[in-house]
């Protein structure tokens, strides 16, 4: 069990509350992570693989739990043509990036 009944005078947590806010204002500053401006298609490929792990709920007509958690490279590279990922180099860039903002799960 989890006692949080000292966790005002606990120094850990206060050390912890600090390491936090200061990783978040590193990330959230302009040239963080979080501050970068991603390519177009980039966000359009980060978009399509969102829907594909939303997938449906059981709406009319289809099946439901239709999310993908595992996509072929294939499958991921026919998607970032789709969007204007033109080449292997960039979809890999693309992709590593999606994984360090905690988007994706990929590994090359």
């Amino acid at each position: 069990p989890v006692d949080n009944s000292h966790a005002a005078t606990d120094p850990g947590l206060h050390t912890l509350r600090c390491c936090i806010d200061q990783e978040a204002a590193t990330a959230l500053a302009p040239d963080g992570v979080f501050g970068q401006e991603l390519p177009l298609p980039w966000v359009r490929l980060r978009e399509e693989l969102e829907d594909c792990a939303e997938g449906t709920t059981g709406e009319d007509g289809v099946l439901p739990m239709t999310a993908t958690f595992v996509l072929t490279m294939s499958k991921v590279r026919d998607m970032g043509l789709e969007v204007g990922i033109q080449s292997d180099q960039e979809l890999t860039a693309c992709l590593r990036c999606l994984h360090n903002f905690g988007v994706v799960v990929f590994f090359d």
